[in-house]
């Protein structure tokens, strides 16, 4: 399901302590190592690069070797992190847990949410939809 069935109303969210409304800056880096640790190949990299251009938008890579292809992912997750569409970024990610389909993937994610003030987390999706997780909206403790 997209990002933005489930939150239709996030551009009104208010960011603070937690980020609602936009990626935090600081949250690209982490997402970067991330993909690269469950990256199984050059081929491999290309396609997400590949994903990541088509909701950018702007055209696919060109390379086909690693540092090149490691150089493009992590330009095109800032570009699309700066965006002012952040279910475009939501859904990406959504897409590669589906892609990476591992519980350990989708913990670490969280992990690297929750130490960035990143105000989503990924949670097992029991709607029996076909979904592997959804997004649940995270909030401070009162």
């Amino acid at each position: 399901m997209a990002f933005c069935d489930d939150f239709p109303e996030y551009e009104a969210y208010r960011d603070g302590p937690l980020y609602y409304t936009r990626v935090p800056p600081i949250l690209v880096n982490p997402l970067k190592n991330l993909i690269l640790q469950g990256t199984r190949s050059a081929q491999h990299l290309q396609r997400v690069c590949n994903d990541l251009a088509s909701r950018i938008p702007c055209e696919p890579t060109q390379n086909i070797g690693w540092d090149w292809l490691v150089n493009d992912l992590d330009s095109m997750l800032e570009r699309l992190a700066r965006k002012k569409k952040l279910h475009k970024f939501m859904d990406f990610i959504s897409d590669l847990a589906r892609d990476y389909g591992c519980a350990e993937f989708v913990e670490e994610l969280n992990t690297i949410f929750q130490a960035h003030n990143f105000g989503y987390r990924m949670i097992p999706d029991d709607s029996g939809c076909g979904e592997m997780y959804r997004w649940d909206i995270r909030r401070l403790p009162e």
